[in-house]
């Protein structure tokens, strides 16, 4: 049985998963409350998560603002040497 995506959130980037599950059980471990394991694995999940997410928007907005500016490009250039 396929799940749906609409059923399994667990299967989207960035969302509440078996990352934060496992995080949270081994905390878990070092005889930490369950409520402070679960916000330090979502902690955690977001320090690791935010920073990368900012360089890849931070890289790609400036095309996305300004149209004039030069497409990058980086297909290969395919030059017939006859």
């Amino acid at each position: 049985m396929l799940s749906d995506r609409r059923t399994c959130p667990c299967r989207y980037p960035s969302h509440v998963g078996t990352f934060d599950y496992f995080t949270m059980l081994e905390v878990r471990t070092y005889q930490v409350p369950q409520p402070v394991s679960a916000v330090f694995a979502l902690v955690v999940h977001l320090v690791l998560w935010l920073p990368l997410t900012l360089v890849g928007l931070g890289r790609r907005m400036p095309h996305k603002l300004n149209p004039s500016s030069p497409s990058m490009d980086i297909s290969p250039s395919i030059t017939s040497s006859t």
